[in-house]
């Protein structure tokens, strides 16, 4: 590349929340400028980048393989579940499914017994929970679901989500993570969409779970899909009751979320 060629990078920006507070991913810088000093994770976006966002998520991709391979001592099962789990979905992202299909089978390896303290101390009471109802099975199946998807293979991605087992689906509560079962229903409810099933998928946007404090960022979303089906349906008080909601909540949303609210808003004007 000639040395006067304007080269562009991306940094990213990934939250937490432990322990009631919120953390920030940071790195330490391996080369000058600023070496050994702290830094958001980024890189320069290569030819190989279609676009800024997938820049960013190969960015985000090579930190958390490295995090990945740290979790793998920690006693926690949900830590390595979600480390891994989050591995996949951003390989999805950028469309490798060798990748995806690595972390999948990684999970589907993953045994309670094999887990460090898993039996004992504080994780005591998920021996029994596990026993009974191992999620690592549906994390998986949940994995090749989104590169279906996002690959346009939809009766694939249906055919990995109908196959996760109910019984699992207690166990499935507690890990890896909310973000993971939001973007299931949130698949599930796009393929029943295109399938022309909107009775079924309104009953998946109307199943909102409220575990943690995180759950509430997926309200709005979930009203916005709701109301979509609603007015279809020719449902138009409860499309306007949705319509409305998410205009409450998306009072002053990011740039890339007013798009969604100028939609509900003319939704809202429609159905009233």
């Amino acid at each position: 590349m000639p040395p006067d060629t304007i080269k562009v990078t991306v940094d990213t920006v990934a939250f937490a929340v432990q322990q009631d507070a919120l953390e920030v991913l940071l790195v330490k810088r391996k080369y000058d400028p600023f070496k050994n000093s702290w830094a958001l994770p980024g890189g320069f976006v290569t030819d190989e980048d279609d676009t800024i966002e997938k820049a960013a998520a190969r960015e985000l991709l090579e930190e958390e393989r490295t995090l990945n391979r740290k979790s793998l001592a920690n006693p926690d099962p949900f830590v390595w579940l979600a480390a891994t789990w989050v591995e996949g979905a951003l390989a999805a992202e950028l469309g490798d499914a060798a990748g995806v299909e690595a972390a999948a089978r990684r999970i589907e390896t993953l045994r309670p017994e094999s887990i460090a303290g898993l039996g004992t101390g504080q994780f005591a009471w998920l021996k029994r929970v596990f026993t009974y109802a191992f999620p690592a099975a549906d994390v998986a199946a949940s994995l090749r679901a989104r590169l279906a998807l996002l690959q346009g293979r939809w009766s694939d991605a249906q055919a990995a989500l109908d196959g996760m087992s109910q019984a699992r689906h207690f166990a499935a509560l507690f890990g890896p993570s909310p973000d993971r079962l939001a973007l299931d229903q949130a698949d599930r409810i796009a393929l029943l969409v295109r399938a022309g099933r909107d009775e079924e998928a309104l009953r998946w946007a109307s199943a909102i779970n409220t575990w943690t404090e995180l759950e509430p960022r997926y309200f709005a979303p979930l009203a916005l899909e709701r109301a979509r089906i609603e007015e279809r349906l020719g449902r138009r008080a409860q499309a306007a009751a949705d319509y409305a909601r998410v205009v409450q909540l998306w009072q002053d949303p990011d740039p890339e979320l007013r798009p969604l609210l100028e939609e509900a808003r003319r939704g809202l004007e429609q159905t009233r």
